[in-house]
């Protein structure tokens, strides 16, 4: 799995091909470590792009842990209530993935569940009022809670595994969700607004709004969009 969230220099995620290029940025960069967790074949990797440096310089940050997660969303290198539960849920599996790729997992499942949930709940403290990190947090919690339930034939990897699988799910479903926000949004915009002269329909998005129109490739979207600073 590899996966990438595109952001205009504006701030308004928005297809790449329908902006020139050195327009569009990877907000989000995503590798998921191979499977299977057990074999620690190699951690995944993550990393954002530095908002506090738009539109003047372009800056990707790694993040190794969850704690360094905690940093870029404290500082608001990272922004946007979704893109924040993201980075945050996807910060741990990263660090999970290196754990066991240094094969220093803990052997008992309790300890390692203890671990996740710990994190969790710092990384919550970094933005307390971002619903939608207060979700992410709550569902992961309920996740691993349930996969030990179920009980796990393979122990603590499996608790991982299962946090990895629904953090993941947590990122498709995002794309999705936005893919679906900037098509009804684009077609009433398209069906209730006359086009320019030049054929072309701008939108001026405040705030979160510019989090939503859309990213992806091979999308259909607004022609033109902007976002103030």
């Amino acid at each position: 799995l590899r996966l990438s969230i595109f952001l205009n220099c504006h701030g308004s995620r928005i297809p790449q091909d329908h902006l020139c290029p050195n327009m569009t940025l990877e907000a989000i960069r995503y590798e998921a470590p191979p499977r299977p967790i057990e074999s620690g074949q190699g951690p995944g990797t993550l990393s954002i792009l530095d908002q506090l440096l738009l539109p003047h310089t372009t800056k990707y940050i790694p993040i190794h842990s969850a704690e360094d997660a905690f940093q870029a969303i404290r500082s608001m290198q990272v922004r946007g209530a979704p893109a924040i539960a993201i980075v945050a849920a996807l910060s741990l599996c990263v660090e999970l993935s290196h754990i066991i790729h240094r094969a220093r997992l803990p052997e008992e499942e309790a300890e390692v569940i203890s671990m996740i949930e710990e994190k969790l709940n710092h990384l919550l403290l970094s933005r307390p009022t971002a619903v939608n990190l207060g979700d992410a947090v709550g569902k992961l919690k309920q996740v691993v809670d349930a996969s030990v339930r179920m009980g796990n034939r393979k122990g603590p990897y499996e608790t991982v595994e299962a946090y990895i699988d629904a953090a993941e799910q947590m990122l498709k479903d995002d794309i999705r969700d936005n893919l679906a926000i900037g098509e009804h949004g684009a077609d009433w915009i398209l069906a209730h607004t006359p086009p320019s002269k030049s054929g072309k329909v701008s939108v001026l998005t405040h705030c979160n709004t510019g989090y939503e129109p859309l990213l992806a490739r091979h999308y259909r979207t607004f022609t033109h969009a902007e976002t103030p600073s």
